[in-house]
């Protein structure tokens, strides 16, 4: 079956920082990285998708004109928007939720990625 997936659209923003990168280590010896990544207003040009139910949502395609260029990866898991745990919800909640909140000054968006450190654009 296919992932269902759920699209912003994209924004002439251009600024979009990363900060708080933390490691964690899982019992299986892989390691992932939590990253908060601080959107700006507006949309962010990024598809997210739902593997199984339920989530976490990751992300699936990123626009090249999308203001978290080089701050998203694609297969970064969603866990957390603003502080509040969104590893439970499809997609297109998730994408709601950043779409509500699009008028906010900024917005941030905690992920985990698979890997160790630096270099691992997907």
């Amino acid at each position: 079956s296919s992932p269902r997936s759920s699209t912003t659209t994209s924004s002439t923003h251009d600024y979009a920082s990363s900060s708080a990168a933390s490691m964690t280590q899982h019992p299986t010896g892989s390691s992932d990285r939590r990253l908060d990544i601080i959107a700006p207003s507006g949309s962010l040009g990024i598809t997210l998708a739902t593997p199984e139910q339920p989530g976490p949502a990751y992300v699936l395609a990123i626009q090249m004109d999308s203001p978290l260029i080089g701050k998203l990866h694609l297969n970064d898991k969603i866990v957390a928007l603003d502080g509040e745990d969104v590893q439970r919800m499809m997609a297109i909640r998730v994408t709601d939720r950043l779409a509500k909140r699009s008028s906010n000054p900024e917005r941030k968006i905690t992920v985990t990625r698979e890997g160790g450190v630096g270099g691992d654009q997907a």
